[in-house]
């Protein structure tokens, strides 16, 4: 007790860790020499090859998905590659499966990155930059997919947007982050009835089976990546 009393348990999430080693080094000596435009260039420079690479990622795991459901789940069609009937190649879900779930992976790893990467260029900007241009300056620096979103201060003014306009705001953020999770579930409902058909029905007996068992790991290693975005953290109280 007199232990956790001392040393208390304080949850930080991965960006606040960032900013708290960021805190520690421009406690430092020349931070801002170091933290120059050179730094920062370099720091971002790799967004948009990550993202190009993310992008194709999806298009290959849409593709695949499209695949299953209108080779597998529609019995009515039937896809031939080179006049064979891809339906009845002996694991060829299984193979697909890998494949979706490994591109999932590499998505979740290339994401992180980038967020880190933002984050730390935010980080910097926060730190570098007269308090009072920091918004415009954050608003400049790269972003997701280089979607952006500017929230005037209409507080220091007082003057609101209308209702219609936040009524019409709030719909369009409700439909696209609902478009979103649909998409996500019908994925991921797709590939959980194929891969209890495949453990039901394996087609390549035991490699059936290290399939699944890989798919599973890839898809557990991806789960842990984003939970590990909340540890606990020691801080002297």
């Amino acid at each position: 007790m007199a232990s956790t009393t001392r040393f208390p348990t304080k949850w930080l999430t991965y960006n606040q860790r960032i900013n708290a080693d960021l805190d520690d080094a421009f406690a430092e000596n020349n931070a801002d020499t170091f933290f120059d435009q050179d730094y920062m260039k370099s720091l971002v420079a790799p967004i948009k090859q990550q993202e190009d690479w993310i992008l194709k990622l999806f298009a290959l795991q849409f593709t695949i998905i499209l695949f299953l459901i209108v080779g597998f789940a529609t019995k009515d069609v039937t896809l031939n590659f080179f006049g064979v009937a891809l339906g009845n190649v002996p694991g060829i879900k299984e193979m697909l499966l890998a494949l979706s779930s490994t591109a999932a992976l590499l998505i979740l790893i290339l994401v992180s990155s980038r967020d880190t990467t933002i984050v730390l260029a935010e980080g910097i900007t926060d730190r570098t930059v007269d308090p009072r241009f920091v918004v415009y300056a954050r608003f400049v620096l790269p972003s997701a997919f280089n979607v952006r979103f500017y929230v005037p201060r209409e507080f220091n003014r007082w003057i609101f947007a209308t209702k219609i306009n936040k009524s019409i705001t709030i719909f369009i953020a409700f439909l696209t982050v609902s478009i979103m999770i649909a998409s996500i579930v019908a994925s991921l409902a797709i590939q959980v009835v194929l891969i209890g058909e495949v453990w039901r029905h394996p087609t390549l007996g035991y490699w059936s089976y290290f399939a699944l068992a890989y798919i599973g790991a890839a898809y557990l290693l991806g789960t842990s990546n984003n939970c590990s975005s909340w540890e606990s953290r020691r801080s002297l109280g």
